[in-house]
């Protein structure tokens, strides 16, 4: 996303920008035998924090989204920052109206479709062509885009309803494990039971 020229320059026009790496890149590496290996960066879970000048968090954005999708909502966030006070009670109406818009667009099918995509990496590197792997990654993304900004983005808002004011470094950790379901803490993502099961 961000190596897109107008997300970068709409960005840099509009907030000022900081980047934090939570944790070295993972990366994947398949045998499938008679020496097809495939060894791969996975793409990592982003959370995008819009806060005010004195760092509390208006609004956050989690995960990655096609290019148009994570510019409506840059601008979406960047209204909300300039009209909210970051007060509690402020924040707190905020993200309660902004929930109970989402709620009629959420339903259990969404999560479980979203649950059920963890094959994006393996499925495009069967692919035959890089035309065919890059279509499989440009719906897969459609895809993300979608459950982002509807089920994870009512999610978001849920958590920054309880919480109130604070920081990205105070709630970081509580959002990448509720919201983007990756430990921050855990070497192994998650998989370490599958990992080391004939251990």
């Amino acid at each position: 996303m961000f190596s897109n020229p107008q997300i970068a320059s709409y960005i840099n026009d509009n907030f000022v920008p900081v980047w934090h790496s939570v944790r070295p890149v993972p990366i994947l590496k398949v045998d499938f035998g008679n020496g097809r290996v495939v060894t791969r960066t996975l793409q990592g879970n982003i959370a995008t924090y819009v806060c005010s000048p004195q760092g509390t968090v208006i609004d956050a954005l989690p995960g990655i989204y096609d290019a148009q999708t994570y510019r409506e909502l840059l601008g979406e966030l960047q209204e909300a920052a300039s009209t909210i006070a970051p007060t509690t009670d402020t924040l707190h109406a905020y993200h309660q109206n902004q929930a109970e818009g989402l709620k009629p667009t959420v339903s259990l099918n969404n999560l479980a479709k979203f649950l059920g995509s963890a094959d994006h990496v393996l499925h495009s590197a069967n692919q035959s062509t890089q035309k065919e792997r890059d279509e499989v990654i440009r719906k897969n993304l459609q895809e993300d885009s979608r459950l982002n900004r509807t089920v994870w983005r009512l999610a978001t808002h849920e958590l920054l309803a309880r919480v109130g004011q604070v920081r990205p470094e105070d709630i970081n950790k509580q959002f990448y494990r509720e919201i983007l379901h990756t430990d921050l803490d855990d070497p192994y993502l998650g998989l370490g039971d599958t990992l080391f099961c004939d251990q």
